[in-house]
């Protein structure tokens, strides 16, 4: 069974709290916010999950053994059109809601974390009202319509766990935004309720790859799809320390890269050539004597040198601009060290896969010298293996 749910409309990638869509029905119209708003947020996984929201779920979905694929589409509030923006390929019941133990693991790690304070100050900063009791219930706080106070705004959101309201969990390499968010077969998807594609019982208007396909996104039509995953069970499938790769059957032992900001065609491409760049750093290490450590707290390798610790975030431009990849890293990297909670690295490295540009080189420098921020460029190079934009010598690697 594939299904496709409407969510609320969100200019931010559905990664972070938007305030644009209390115009509309429901939940987010009385309580100024969607939980759905975070459901492509890759940085949230718990055990290599990405837990999301939707309204309600299919009463038979829960006795499935297989996962099954789940389309999320928004009305555009500029074009008026119905629009795909995000895919889960591997989709499976959370369980949030009868499962205490992964409810209470879930919700620890999202304090531990910080992801509930991190939504929670999204939804304060926002200044949006709500007005329903459905927007604070079970959390014995008042019922008015007023600004969430700070204490509220917390409550709310973490009553998503533990409430159950996200009902859905997915490998996060099988989480994929859909950028340009092409529009809508006009027939499919009503406006609340989930729109099932029940083509094994011969009854789907349409298939899950024919709006797909539709969509400009035929190269995701055979992933995740019911003949790839037919004799996988939930329980077998590896997590985290071994994700199931893009490639039908493998598995990788190392890291595939968490952010999507490419089309379809050109992710099978760039995966592994991540994982590829991401190993070879490791293994180039090591070979210096160095013991590194991958994919600690969302890291792609850190490591220590002289009492100095370093923290490596790896990108691949992928044909495009290395300045886009350097914008996206330094957000990474900003977060992953100075946000509350985390263990901050003495020196900050973006990885990349070609020679940044000299402006790139000027600009990163400028951030070290005028903001004191800690942080270099390396890049893969035939000769040495790896260099490194580092004129004073700080990094003590070569």
């Amino acid at each position: 069974m594939d299904c496709l749910y409407r969510v609320c409309w969100n200019d931010m990638g559905w990664t972070r709290l938007a305030g644009v869509c209390s115009d509309e029905d429901g939940f987010p119209a009385n309580c100024g916010f969607g939980h759905e708003e975070w459901n492509l947020d890759k940085d949230a996984a718990v055990d290599g999950y990405v837990y999301g929201y939707t309204y309600r779920q299919p009463a038979d979905i829960r006795l499935r053994t297989d996962t099954c694929r789940v389309g999320f589409w928004s009305l555009d509030q500029k074009r008026g059109e119905k629009v795909l923006v995000g895919l889960y390929l591997k989709a499976e019941p959370s369980l949030l809601k009868t499962d205490a133990n992964l409810r209470s693991k879930v919700d620890k790690e999202f304090e531990r974390r910080g992801v509930y304070q991190r939504r929670a100050n999204e939804l304060y900063n926002l200044h949006v009202v709500h007005s329903e009791p459905m927007c604070l219930e079970g959390t014995g706080l008042k019922h008015r319509r007023c600004e969430y106070s700070k204490e509220e705004a917390l409550a709310v959101v973490r009553s998503a766990v533990l409430k159950g309201y996200l009902l859905w969990r997915c490998p996060a390499e099988y989480v994929i935004p859909v950028e340009h968010h092409p529009t809508m077969p006009k027939n499919i998807g009503g406006r609340s309720l989930p729109y099932l594609f029940r083509s094994f019982l011969g009854v789907s208007e349409a298939s899950f790859d024919s709006v797909l396909k539709q969509c400009g996104l035929s190269d995701f039509t055979s992933l995740g799809s019911p003949s790839e995953t037919s004799g996988t069970s939930r329980q077998d499938r590896p997590g985290r320390a071994g994700m199931v790769s893009v490639s039908k059957g493998k598995t990788e032992p190392h890291v595939l890269d968490k952010y999507m900001r490419i089309s379809p065609a050109a992710y099978r491409e760039i995966d592994p050539r991540h994982k590829a760049l991401t190993n070879d750093c490791f293994e180039w290490l090591r070979g210096k004597g160095i013991e590194p450590v991958m994919e600690k707290d969302y890291i792609d390798i850190n490591f220590e040198v002289h009492r100095i610790r370093y923290s490596v975030e790896v990108k691949i431009a992928g044909g495009e601009s290395t300045t886009r990849s350097i914008r996206e890293a330094l957000g990474q990297m900003i977060e992953y060290n100075l946000y509350p909670g985390r263990v901050r690295t003495d020196r900050w490295m973006v990885l990349l896969d070609v020679e940044p540009t000299a402006q790139d080189k000027e600009f990163i420098c400028n951030l070290r010298n005028d903001l004191g921020i800690p942080i270099y460029l390396a890049w893969a190079d035939e000769g040495s293996g790896f260099a490194f934009d580092d004129p004073n010598g700080d990094l003590k690697l070569k």
